[in-house]
């Protein structure tokens, strides 16, 4: 089977199918018996159907249902929305039928148990993680949707996870991501600890004229930490981290409309000693 890949057109409901079909093919191949689907809220669940305010689903009694009118369509540009087929975040009818399918598969195989209650406090997915059975359907979201995203960000849930199924498709992370906005791609090669500022390099990295920067994975990881909760300044850090000249990183954030953070992350580079003013 082919993984679920996002191209321009396809609507809400379009995504919804392109789960749906590839399910049945899924439980066979994990032994377990396949889900009713439906692409509407339960019609007696009078709940608003969400959490911190965005629209998902429900899953009872080996039945799923998913507010395919309300999920989050594809994000295109940046900004607070972050939600794209196959991506760490991934609100569209695809991502919430996945997690839904993901308790399917949990109450199946039995797979709340106390070692994954273990796990799950030691490595994070996304922020709807407020209980384990949560955090195991969003994990096997993930799993289901891209497989190899999971085992490069959180290997200790995917090695979990394969105990009781295995991936259904073989394709790369960056093979589902093709069609996403760049910005998708860097953040999900920084969560899978394959962007260039989460690598080991030895040699120095040269800020042409104004400064000389030393790739130093350590403080990288703990900078990059610390400015986790800002999303743009960590955007513009790792940016920063990613370019040879000041010119290419003042160019590069000019382009993502992010020039206001220039100077901070220069600030802070060279703060941390991550950057020294050459004489």
């Amino acid at each position: 089977m082919t993984p679920v890949i996002y191209k321009t057109g396809m609507t809400k409901l379009d995504l919804f199918n392109a789960v749906a079909m590839r399910i049945p093919e899924i439980c066979r191949l994990w032994g377990i018996p396949v889900p009713v689907m439906h692409p509407q809220p339960h019609p007696q669940h009078n709940r608003r159907y969400g959490t911190g305010g965005t629209l998902f689903g429900l899953y009872y009694g080996n039945k799923i249902w998913v507010n395919v009118a309300e999920s989050s369509k594809p994000v295109v540009k940046r900004g607070r929305a972050w939600s794209f087929p196959g991506n760490k975040t991934d609100r569209t009818a695809s991502g919430i039928l996945f997690h839904e399918f993901g308790h399917h598969v949990s109450a199946c195989k039995h797979m709340n148990t106390q070692e994954w209650r273990d796990i799950c406090k030691r490595e994070h997915v996304t922020g709807y993680e407020p209980v384990p059975e949560e955090a195991l359907a969003e994990t096997l979201r993930v799993f289901s949707s891209n497989p190899e995203l999971l085992r490069l960000a959180c290997p200790k849930r995917y090695a979990y996870v394969t105990k009781f199924v295995q991936p259904w498709h073989s394709a790369t992370w960056r093979q589902v991501l093709q069609n996403a906005p760049d910005f998708i791609v860097d953040n999900a090669a920084k969560w899978a600890k394959q962007s260039d500022s989460l690598q080991t390099h030895n040699k120095p990295l040269f800020l042409k004229g104004k400064t000389t920067m030393t790739n130093n994975e350590t403080k990288i990881k703990v900078l990059s930490k610390d400015h986790d909760k800002t999303r743009g300044k960590g955007l513009a850090l790792d940016t920063l981290l990613r370019c040879k000249t000041v010119a290419a990183f003042r160019a590069s954030l000019a382009k993502k409309e992010m020039g206001h953070y220039v100077a901070w992350a220069l600030r802070v580079a060279q703060r941390d000693k991550l950057v020294k003013l050459e004489a």
